[in-house]
């Protein structure tokens, strides 16, 4: 059985929102054996050490609040909360070894609910004959933040849910936004075999598995080394062990792969890190030979009619002049593109991180930084930077309208509906009824009834397979306000014509009436007059009146009735 196909819906109200908050879910790295964290919090990049007993070497992911502060962290045997205390123990993640021996097997992916956060990660590793590190199948869990003081905690009793049941590649979890700029697609690919699986978290849960079958159906490299979206999402990269690195195109709308290509680096021991630049126009790849030397830095025009035949050499291990030869760190691993916009090389280990400065730049002049910082203890195992997505890209062109809020009018009274113009889009209003225009983005409206007004909009780019969209917008009209009339009291009333003392325009409420005769003596009271003082009977003469109405107001007069 390969795969578990479920969507788990989730009915604790509130429990996908949409935010508009600023991403710093990037800000802190914590990287290499128990102590270093890189710390992106301001305009320039430190390091510090701090106390901790989980091993980030190998595998590495964590996620900060919007605040910038550590949220957990991981190696995928076990997650810890900013304190260093257990959120998930070994009972509740899919790996149960006491060290992940490689990287990008897990990732934590916040949720619209700005208060819960996914964990994505592998089962146990298969080591068995002919190729090893094969990950026997991924599980996720939900950790809501408010739990445990604000420590964090499990949401629902959601961990450890197997999501795939199949053999997969270890080295290669990895995540972009879906087209609406707030859910996630996540990917990974199946061992031995053509399917890319991913799933969608989304606001009823997470939906998946969906699989595609594209890419090499043979491939049998002990893992891929690195797996990665470019900045914007419309880019895949998977490298693996061997020489070829495969890139598709990413339709995020769908989550499907495409436009298959792949290039050769050359390695003999595998391309083990690749980066985008912040442009999207550039691909770096480190990989690994056999001869000296035996660590090298590549950079590719993805923009190229060939790629292949764009690479160039930005830096390789023999380039080290520091005249101390340390090997590890001599070595180029695993790519991050930092919050900074640049991309760090993680050294083979050792006690070293190298920069590529301005990845933008074409060739040389992105100025590749050699063991740019360098640590007073050694960095154990080969050094990682946590697998982390573009947490802060946002909606494609065709998500970024809103038909605006609901509106309450006077009729006769007019709203303007809809959202700021977004360049490349088409808009249609309908109806076509007492509306300004049916052709932009911010109409004026003015119903004479209630209407909702249905907006369609098309990107004309031809370049997203969700192109048509709709919303729409209800305007309620109520009743215009009727003039108040003033309130006529009648003074002389002939009982001959009329057998009710009638107030004419008296408004709506409870109002007092009084009526007193010469002698000051009341004949008549009321404490919710109604028009009904029956006046047939009264005695001709004269009479007072006091009328005290509901809003305090109080009249007063004379009143003669004749027979």
């Amino acid at each position: 059985m390969r795969i578990k196909l479920f969507i788990l819906f989730v009915s604790t109200v509130g429990f996908f929102q949409s935010r508009l908050l600023a991403q710093n879910e990037n800000a802190l790295w914590y990287i290499g054996g128990k102590n270093w964290v890189m710390d992106f919090s301001d305009d320039t990049m430190h390091t510090y050490e701090i106390n901790r007993d989980l091993n980030m070497g190998l595998d590495n992911s964590s996620i900060c609040n919007l605040s910038g502060q550590m949220f957990c962290y991981s190696n995928n045997t076990t997650v810890l909360n900013a304190e260093h205390d257990t959120i998930l123990g070994k009972q509740n993640v899919c790996y149960s070894d006491d060290y992940n021996a490689v990287y990008q097997n897990s990732i934590f992916l916040p949720s619209s609910d700005s208060n819960l956060v996914f964990f994505f990660g592998y089962c146990d590793l298969v080591n068995a004959p002919p190729v090893n590190f094969r990950s026997s199948g991924m599980s996720y869990s939900v950790l809501d933040k408010r739990l445990n003081n604000n420590m964090g905690g499990i949401y629902d009793g959601l961990s450890n849910v197997l999501a795939i049941n199949d053999t997969l590649v270890c080295n290669n979890l990895t995540a972009c936004k879906h087209a609406n700029g707030k859910d996630w697609w996540v990917l990974t690919k199946e061992f031995y075999g053509d399917i890319f699986y991913r799933f969608l978290t989304s606001p009823s849960g997470i939906v998946g598995s969906l699989e595609q079958h594209i890419g090499p159906d043979n491939y049998t490299d002990n893992c891929a080394c690195q797996s990665v979206f470019s900045p914007d999402g419309s880019t895949y990269i998977f490298s693996g062990f061997g020489a070829l690195v495969y890139i598709y195109d990413f339709d995020r709308c769908t989550g499907e792969l495409s436009n298959e290509r792949w290039i050769s680096t050359g390695a003999t021991w595998g391309a083990m890190g690749v980066a985008v630049s912040p442009n999207n126009g550039y691909l770096y790849i480190s990989a690994q030979f056999s001869d000296h030397p035996f660590s090298r830095l590549f950079q590719y025009d993805l923009k190229s009619a060939n790629i292949n035949q764009s690479k160039i050499t930005i830096a390789s291990s023999g380039d080290d002049t520091s005249g101390v030869v340390e090997f590890q760190s001599s070595q180029f691993g695993n790519l991050q593109l930092g919050p900074d916009n640049k991309i760090y090389v993680a050294g083979w280990g050792g006690s070293a991180i190298h920069v590529i400065d301005r990845p933008d730049s074409f060739g040389l002049a992105c100025n590749f930084q050699y063991k740019e910082y360098t640590f007073d203890t050694f960095l154990s195992g080969i050094a990682s930077f946590p697998n982390q997505p573009n947490y802060s890209l946002g909606p494609l062109p065709v998500y970024q309208f809103s038909a605006g809020n609901n509106k309450t009018i006077i009729k006769g009274d007019t709203a303007q509906i809809g959202s700021a113009n977004v360049a490349g889009l088409l808009y249609s209003w309908q109806p076509a009824l007492n509306i300004s225009s049916q052709i932009i983005a911010q109409p004026f409206v003015f119903p004479d009834t209630t209407t909702t007004y249905v907006l369609t909009v098309t990107d004309t780019s031809g370049e997203y397979s969700c192109s048509v969209r709709q919303d729409s917008v209800t305007i309620f009209v109520t009743p215009q306000n009727e003039p108040e009339l003033p309130i006529i009291i009648p003074t002389l009333i002939n009982v001959s014509q009329t057998g009710h003392f009638k107030i004419l325009n008296l408004p709506e409420g409870n109002h007092k009436l009084e009526i007193f005769n010469y002698l000051g003596q009341v004949v008549y009271a009321s404490e919710n007059y109604l028009n009904n003082w029956k006046i047939k009977n009264a005695s001709a003469g004269l009479y007072l009146y006091r009328l005290t109405l509901a809003s305090g107001v109080v009249m007063k007069g004379k009143i003669v009735i004749v027979r």
